[in-house]
């Protein structure tokens, strides 16, 4: 889906709504990108022309297909994804930088809906999903191994340092170590 900033900027309407069903699927297979996707990406928000800019606002809606980081099932994940576009032509790309929108210098008066959303889903695409049956209790684990989460790790490490610190060898340990650094 494309739109034109001659179609915004001649619209009789200060504000072009937006509220399409984009499909990515020939996008993903053009890119080589292998990802399932359950519900295709919904964008709905508005178009605004100020002063030779074109800015996006609005907000994308999609749900993927991902694989659990535990189990690898597939897993159903809902994803919203703000959008906030600036539009600019070439000759007036002035100071990106004072812009909080992300700013996109344009050559042939097309923007290009099926590429934001392309771009935009891969990169808030997260590297942790869980299904809904899955937690720390389903933590692969073995005879003399486990998996543990970093809270976890955290957690042992500051209850190891209590028990050195209780032992009634912890003074004897700490001469140890003083008199290793002497020598070195």
């Amino acid at each position: 889906m494309k739109y034109t900033i001659r179609e915004i900027r001649n619209s009789s309407e200060a504000i072009v709504e937006v509220d399409q069903i984009i499909s990515i699927q020939d996008e993903l297979i053009d890119r080589q990108i292998n990802l399932e996707i359950q519900k295709e990406p919904r964008l709905k928000g508005y178009f605004t022309y100020d002063d030779h800019e074109v800015a996006l606002h609005g907000q994308i809606d999609v749900t993927l297909i991902l694989p659990s980081s535990l189990s690898l099932k597939p897993v159903m994940y809902d994803l919203s994804i703000p959008v906030s576009e600036r539009y600019v032509e070439a000759q007036y790309d002035g100071n990106i930088d004072d812009y909080a929108e992300t700013t996109v210098v344009i050559t042939d008066d097309t923007i290009d809906l099926v590429d934001l959303v392309t771009d935009l889903i891969l990169i808030n695409i997260p590297t942790k999903v869980y299904g809904p049956d899955e937690d720390e209790a389903h933590l692969p684990h073995g005879k003399d191994w486990e998996v543990i989460t970093e809270a976890n790790y955290i957690e042992q490490q500051s209850e190891r340092r209590l028990q050195s610190e209780d032992s009634p060898f912890a003074a004897l340990q700490q001469l140890l170590n003083d008199q290793e650094r002497s020598d070195s």
